[in-house]
Order: C-alpha cells, then structure tokens, then sequence
C-alpha cells in the first residue's frame, strides 16, 4: 500500500513539473505575442500621451505582479485601459472598457486578457516609447 502511495506522489510531482512547464511556456508564447500588439497599438492607434503613460507600466513593480490589482478585484487589463485612457482611478473605468480594447487592439473574441498577455503589450508600448 506504502509503496503505491509513493509512486502516486512520484506521478502527481511529475504531473505537475509538467503542467508547470507548459504553464511557463504558453505564458512565454503570450507574452511575445502581447510585445507585438503592443507596438501595433502604439504606433497605429495611440496617441503620444497615451503610449507614455502605458510605457509607464513597465517599470512599475506592481503591475509587473499583477498582485495589487488582482487582490484588489482588478485585472490587468482593466488597469492597462484605465492608464492609456489617463483615468485618475481604476474603478473610474468600467470593466466594459476594459473588454472592448482586449477585443479591438488584441483580437481577444471574449473579451479577456490573460496577464502575460497584458504585461507584453505594456512591454511593447514601452520598447516604441523608447525610441521616440
């Protein structure tokens, strides 16, 4: 009986070491493609103002975690819009906000966008505010 015990725990780590690693890969994969719709979105649709603010977001250590906003019941997305639309505060934009620019700038059908994705678009503004 011990003897399953450890060879269930052996495939339920090795189970895991797995999905971790896809984990890590598929946030990889969507933060790449986010750098590339960053950059669209700066240099197609935003205005100057706009791309220095997001630019803004990537040095900022917590929305790089992503933990103040979740914790406090925003998204990074609601926060990346509330930022580019230059909102005081992130409640003062509506989460549809929010929703309707993860459909136009980042082709996201369902409205969502996953924070990997999030932080690669910010990473994308920030690298063409760099050369202005």
């Amino acid at each position: 009986m011990h003897e399953e015990a450890r060879t269930n725990v052996g495939d339920v780590e090795a189970g895991l070491a797995r999905l971790r690693a896809s984990r890590d890969a598929n946030d990889e994969t969507l933060n790449a493609v986010g750098v590339g719709l960053g950059k669209t979105w700066a240099l197609q649709y935003a205005d100057a103002d706009e791309v220095e603010r997001v630019a803004a977001l990537a040095g900022d250590d917590n929305f790089a975690d992503g933990t103040v906003y979740a914790d406090a019941g925003y998204s990074s997305l609601r926060h990346l819009v509330s930022v580019a639309n230059g909102d005081d505060e992130i409640r003062d934009t509506d989460w549809r906000d929010a929703e309707d620019f993860a459909q136009k700038f980042m082709g996201r059908s369902d409205g969502k966008a996953p924070d990997a994705l999030v932080r690669g678009f910010v990473e994308g503004v920030a690298e063409v505010f760099e050369m202005l």
